[in-house]
């Protein structure tokens, strides 16, 4: 990562900064490209070349973790209902003991992967605003 530190200067109701050609080595930014710029907490700013093709952007990482987040929620809500019926006698014919341990175990599971999604999604965000 290349860094270099260069002053905002004023240019009518904007300011405006230089990309030197230090930082543009190896970038293939030219004049008119356009540029989707984001801010990254109180004190960084991605900037990103527009592709043709979408380009993953912070607030659509923290959609997909809010969105996980959901799903992780809505699979514990489905296990914790599964208790109940269980422990109030809601269940059918058949359902015993082991079956309902095999259901418990197969909820936590699939939480615990919702949460390795989450995980995983956290880690892309954090390496996109510059922080890894």
């Amino acid at each position: 990562m290349t860094r270099d530190i260069v002053k905002a200067r004023r240019s009518g109701e904007s300011l405006v900064v230089t990309l030197t050609q230090e930082v543009l080595a190896g970038i293939e930014i030219a004049e008119g490209d356009r540029l989707m710029l984001e801010t990254a907490g109180n004190r960084r700013i991605i900037i990103t070349k527009e592709d043709a093709v979408q380009t993953t952007t912070t607030r659509s990482l923290e959609l997909e973790i809010d969105a996980l987040e959901k799903e992780r929620d809505a699979l514990a809500a489905e296990s914790k209902l599964s208790a109940v019926k269980w422990n109030r006698g809601f269940t059918g014919p058949g359902f015993d003991e082991d079956i309902m341990e095999a259901t418990m175990a197969e909820w936590n599971r699939d939480i615990a992967r919702k949460e390795a999604d989450i995980a995983r999604k956290r880690i892309e965000l954090f390496e996109l605003e510059g922080q890894g």
